[in-house]
Formats: C-alpha cells, structure tokens, sequence
C-alpha cells in the first residue's frame, strides 16, 4: 500500500500565519516505510513560534524513539508529545505562559497497511471512505480544546499535552483519502463538504489547493479570519 499527498497554506485575513505544516516521506530512512504529515495552529502572541518548534521536534523526537513506536505506536506517541511539550516550555526563546498549539499527525506504515493519529487542540483529521457511489466523511479526532502543547498557565487549569491516539488499519477496498486539517479549514467547511471536494481530484495537491480556497470562500461568508492549513494524503491501492 502507497500513499501521495498534497498540502496548501494560506494566512487568509490574519495578519501574521501562525499555522505550520509537516511533510516527510520517509520517516525511518525507509526501514520500515512510513510517512509522516502533520498540521500545526499556533495561538498566543508567540503561536506562530510554538508551532513552527513543533513542527521541527516532533519529527525528530519521533524519529528517536523509533523502536518504542514500532512496538507500541499508541504509548510511544503519547511520550513523543510529551518530550517535545517539555522541550518547548524549556525553550527560552518562546514565551509559553499564554502561548500553544495545537498538533494532529499521522503516521502512515505503508508495508502493514496501517495508520496511527495523534491529536491535541482543534486541529482534525478525517478519512474518506467509498461507500456504494459516494464518499462519506468518519472522522478519526475529537475536538480536545482542553488539550495543546505549550500554554503553561492553561496547564495549571488542566489543559493536557497528552494526546488522544487511534491506530487504524487501512481498508484499501474503501479508504480512499485523510484530509488532516487546522481549524480554519473546518471553520469553512463541513467534514461533508471537505470529503465531497476532495473526491473531485486524482491529484492530491489540487484537491488541497481546493480546500483551501473554499474555505476562505467559507470564512468569509461567516466573517471569520483565520489561517488556513490542510494536507491531503490518498490511499493508492496499485
């Protein structure tokens, strides 16, 4: 099993961009294959700090514990997010008292046909499934609004680091996509509108590229200015 993606960013109406984005093709050097995608949505005045930090570690503290997550995907992730929690609070060049973000990853284990998403904060991933004629939209995340990395002050109030995790075994005669997303994507369109532009497109980048665009048309319309980040990833069952 194989997988192509696509990934757009816009700042939208913001003035600054606090979302960030990660890509990689080959996380463990290729042994075993796996991919990893990621969206990041920075808050606070240092938000677009927090989450490009973000966006830079969990990769390699992923990458660290390559054999924990190989063994246990599910506990390992959960430590991942934590090491790279305490690495931000330790980073003396974020201020984090009132400074987050959020992060949904997926890693894809192509070889074992499986998919393992961590989340905390808005930000969201959704497959998209074929059923009869149609693509339906089952979302993979919770929206954990009590749960994001960096916010030390939100910590003392009981806001978590820890991730929620599910290990999902592809099925290639039905899953077709997983479209991970910041909230400024599903600000501006429904999981049904997002999975139903999606399957318009064989190419990835286009169907993201798409995405976005509707969703500012969409923030718009609800005069609401936000950053806009999505990555596209298709299943390829050849």
């Amino acid at each position: 099993m194989r997988f192509s993606f696509g990934y757009s960013t816009h700042i939208g109406r913001r003035p600054t961009q606090q979302d960030a984005f990660v890509v990689i093709e080959s996380l463990f050097d290729g042994s075993p294959a796996a991919s990893l995608y990621g969206v990041f949505d920075g808050h606070g005045t240092e938000g677009g700090k927090a989450s490009s930090f973000v966006q830079r570690e969990l990769p390699a503290v992923l990458r660290s514990r390559r054999d924990d997550f190989l063994a246990d995907p599910v506990g390992a992730m959960k430590a991942v997010f934590r090491e790279v929690n305490t690495r931000l609070a330790e980073d003396d060049s974020i201020d984090t008292y009132m400074s987050g973000t959020t992060a949904v990853v997926l890693v894809c284990l192509e070889d074992a046909g499986r998919v393992v998403v961590a989340n905390v904060g808005d930000s969201r991933v959704l497959l998209a499934r074929k059923e009869d004629d149609d693509w339906v939209a089952v979302q993979l995340t919770k929206i954990v609004v009590t749960r994001a990395l960096g916010d030390a002050v939100a910590g003392r109030l009981g806001v978590l680091s820890e991730p929620e995790v599910v290990d999902i075994r592809v099925n290639p005669k039905q899953d077709r996509a997983f479209i991970l997303g910041t909230d400024g994507l599903w600000d501006g369109l429904s999981p049904e509108q997002a999975v139903a532009v999606a399957a318009k497109y064989r190419d990835p980048t286009k169907a993201s590229n798409a995405l976005t665009k509707r969703a500012l048309e969409g923030l718009d319309a609800k005069q609401i200015d936000d950053n806009v980040t999505n990555v596209v990833v298709y299943v390829n069952t050849q």
